[in-house]
């Protein structure tokens, strides 16, 4: 018993031992206290202190916290068995309770400790369960894997000692406990150091304190100026500036002018304010005709038309119509004339609107000198269709008749003919009706768009007046139609 005693107690007397050398490195690696709480769990081995030295498995979970730069306490639960060779039985226990540890060294990659602890224990041996006080001490290193887990190796020495009456009445047993397992830091250290900004650069490397929260900052924690004009970037509305160039308080470089082109891009200083300018500082002549678009009254000048100093064509007849696009030049003054610099015909007869008696013909009429129809003509209503069969008219038909009421309307005096006709598919009698209803149709048309009804007659001539062969579909087209025939 005593010399089992002493092999505990000359355990904790060698890591105590063992702290002094190892203390010595203390200051190697200055990692501060890291007070974080732990888990850890094991498996290995136990080994009775006897002759026999029976063995068997043994595991510990432990929940622990470093209290201290070289202190921390744990709480555990192990368990064990051992075969006990010589009387053909197996010794089990369960141990729950706390130990002490002292670390013996700070370096960051292994750290020595040793440990003392207390617990109780259940034991199961010779099929009887006691319970009783549970002593432990041992030696250990924490390997450091990464900043959260550490390969925890320790070896213990184990007394449980038994004081009821029974098969084991007071004795102790005492076994050697080897683990290996991981030791898991909960949470993150070391602590960032103190950056009261929050710019992610300690305040003690910070050589621009107080920056404002967000912003990009260099290694010296000062405020990133990428263009290098003085104006850190979170203030600068111009970054990318070129090296050298002047600035504003904003980082802008100066534009003296205000035109919107800084001075050392601007090929046109002085500008005056409000006047558009191109990328070169310069005012805008959008038509090239050398005329500034703030002084050019007739923008958009075709390229090389000659123009006057307010940047406009010339106008030599002043007609209105630029000499580049008159085609009658010399018009005299006070002529309307039309986009080409022409006498206006808005009927297209040929003859000029002031000599026009008879404006609005109907185009495709021949006319007089007077620009009146000449009786005893026809004309072809090109574009007058109707629906199969039927007398019914198109819409588009409806829009070139509303052209021919107009004329026929200004000009009351003229007498006309509608007159309709067929191709020769189908019965005769039928295509004569069919002509004639269709003829007919065409003037009750006209009359509803204001033409005088006593100056329209209809009539229909059916299959009899082709105007081309029947015998093909181009040529029945053509002979389906309606025309407007002016009396003598």
């Amino acid at each position: 018993m005593i010399t089992r005693l002493c092999r505990y107690v000359g355990t904790c007397a060698l890591a105590a031992s063992l702290a002094a050398p190892f203390s010595a490195n203390a200051q190697e690696y200055d990692i501060g206290f890291d007070d974080r709480y732990f888990l850890s769990g094991s498996a290995g081995f136990l080994v009775t202190d006897s002759e026999d030295q029976d063995n068997g498995p043994a595991g510990m979970v432990t929940f622990g916290k470093f209290i201290g730069h070289r202190m921390a306490v744990e709480g555990f639960v192990s368990g064990g068995s051992v075969d006990v060779s010589n009387i053909n039985s197996e010794y089990e226990r369960i141990v729950g309770g706390g130990n002490f540890m002292l670390l013996l060294n700070d370096s960051r990659r292994a750290r020595f400790y040793g440990l003392l602890g207390a617990g109780l224990h259940n034991v199961n041996f010779l099929d009887e369960e006691v319970s009783g006080l549970s002593y432990n001490g041992g030696l250990g290193a924490l390997f450091r894997l990464n900043n959260n887990l550490d390969l925890r190796v320790e070896g213990q020495y184990l007394v449980d000692h038994i004081d009821e009456e029974g098969v084991l009445v007071e004795d102790d047993f005492y076994n050697y406990q080897a683990t290996i397992g991981l030791m898991y830091r909960i949470g993150t250290w070391p602590p960032p150091p103190p950056d009261a900004d929050g710019d992610g650069v300690a305040d003690r490397f910070d050589a621009c304190p107080n920056t404002p929260p967000g912003v990009l900052v260099d290694e010296k924690g000062c405020a990133v100026d990428s263009d290098g004009d003085g104006v850190p970037d979170f203030r600068d509305k111009c970054p990318g500036t070129p090296r050298g160039v002047p600035v504003d308080e904003d980082g802008c470089p100066l534009d003296a002018d205000g035109d919107g082109v800084p001075d050392f891009r601007d090929k046109c200083p002085g500008t005056p304010p409000g006047v558009p300018v191109d990328r070169n500082g310069c005012p805008l002549d959008s038509d090239g005709d050398g005329v500034p678009d703030s002084q050019d009254k007739c923008p958009n000048t075709p390229q090389g038309v000659p123009v006057d100093r307010y940047g406009c064509p010339f106008d030599t007849d002043g007609d209105g119509v630029p000499d580049y696009k008159d085609n009658c030049p010399n018009t005299a003054p006070g002529v309307a004339v039309d986009e080409r610099g022409c006498s206006l015909d808005l009927d297209g007869d040929g003859v000029l609107n002031r000599d026009d008696l008879c404006p609005n013909t109907l185009p495709g009429l021949e006319v007089d000198k007077t620009g009146c129809p000449i009786k005893n003509q026809e004309l072809v209503l090109e574009g007058v269709h109707f629906e199969f069969n039927k007398t019914v008219l198109r819409p588009d038909a409806r829009t070139i008749l509303d052209r021919v009421a107009k004329s026929l309307a200004d000009q009351a005096d003229i007498k006309a003919e509608i007159a309709g006709h067929t191709d020769s598919v189908g019965p005769a009698a039928y295509n004569q009706k069919l002509s004639e209803e269709r003829a007919a149709s065409v003037r009750s048309y006209l009359v509803s768009k204001g033409v005088n009804p006593d100056s329209l007659i209809s009539r229909g001539y059916g299959e009899t007046q082709p105007v081309a062969n029947n015998a093909t579909e181009d040529g029945q087209a053509r002979n389906r139609r309606v025309e407007l025939r002016l009396a003598e």
